[in-house]
């Protein structure tokens, strides 16, 4: 029921912004949704290997092999990799690798041993307040009644799941 709840809300969020997307919307979308799903996957099945090796060195593990695929990816789409960029953007690149996905890698995973696959995604959804605020406060994007709407829907999903599993027996 919570996730569903928290669904309802994206889905008002995006049905009212659908008419506003371009001519790409719906690719957009359908890559989103592929990505959602891929990352649905991962969670559940990164659950037994994270307790068998342990948090830190399944994440590094799953950042290596994410590494690695990206520069093959390069290399066979343009032949080379492209070193000529100048040394301050290589140090804001490899600032921005560190601190949104490293980082997050290592605590959503650490967090996934401690509280399973589950609740992490469920908790996981809280993450588009803040991609809300830094819209609105950062970008000037509008904020509207749907989007307020969604929210709400989504927070109360993520409220519902933490209040149920808080009342729930203890599974020790």
């Amino acid at each position: 029921i919570a996730a569903l709840i928290s669904y309802l809300g994206l889905a008002t969020v995006f049905v009212s912004d659908f008419p506003l997307g371009g001519a790409n919307v719906t690719l957009g979308t359908a890559l989103c949704l592929g990505s959602a799903v891929a990352f649905a996957v991962y969670q559940l099945m990164a659950k037994r290997y994270i307790g068998e090796m342990g948090a830190t060195l399944f994440t590094s593990v799953a950042l290596s092999a994410a590494a690695v695929t990206t520069l093959a990816h390069v290399l066979i789409v343009r032949g080379h990799i492209d070193t000529s960029m100048t040394p301050h953007y290589f140090a804001l690149a490899a600032g921005i690798g560190l601190l949104s996905t490293v980082l997050p890698s290592f605590f959503v995973n650490a967090g996934m041993a401690r509280i399973g696959a589950a609740s992490t995604a469920m908790i996981s959804n809280v993450s588009p307040l803040l991609t809300i605020y830094f819209a609105v406060v950062l970008l000037g994007e509008e904020f509207t009644l749907s989007h307020a709407i969604g929210t709400a829907l989504v927070v109360g999903g993520v409220g519902y799941h933490t209040w149920r599993e808080l009342k729930a027996p203890s599974r020790a």
